[in-house]
C-alpha cells in the first residue's frame, strides 16, 4: 500500500498495525511490526 500511495504523489506519514489475533501478546506486536498484522492502516498526506 505504502508503494501505491507513492507512486499517486501521496507522503507516507505512519503506518499503524492492527492486532496479529493473540490475545495480550497481538497488540504489542502490531504496534512493533504493523506491517504483519491482521490489517494495516496508513496515514498519508498528498504532497
Amino acid at each position: 500500500m505504502n508503494d501505491l500511495l507513492k507512486i499517486y504523489g501521496f507522503k507516507i506519514i505512519r503506518n499503524h498495525g492492527g492486532t496479529w489475533g493473540i490475545p495480550l501478546i497481538g497488540q504489542i506486536l502490531a504496534k512493533r511490526f504493523p506491517y504483519y498484522g491482521l490489517f494495516t492502516i496508513v496515514l498519508a498526506q498528498k504532497k
